[in-house]
């Protein structure tokens, strides 16, 4: 008899291990998919500041003459 319940009842201890186990990795996931946002996210950023200066930039170079060239 109490075979027989260990036999019916093993299933269940098994899936609860996967569980737990599962629901870590997918915590660990959600924890590196942030990160990643975060690094995307600081990466734009640096893309934006980047073209606004770009874009001074050009536009300083636009304002030269055409004998200002030791400038350039």
């Amino acid at each position: 008899m109490r075979s027989l319940l260990f036999v019916l009842f093993l299933p269940l201890f098994s899936f609860s291990q996967a569980d737990t186990s599962a629901k870590a990795l997918d915590s660990i996931n959600a924890e590196i998919f942030t990160d990643y946002q975060k690094k995307i996210q600081e990466m734009e950023d640096i893309q934006r500041k980047d073209s606004i200066q770009r874009a001074k930039l050009l536009e300083q170079i636009g304002q030269l003459k055409t004998t200002d060239n030791l400038k350039k």
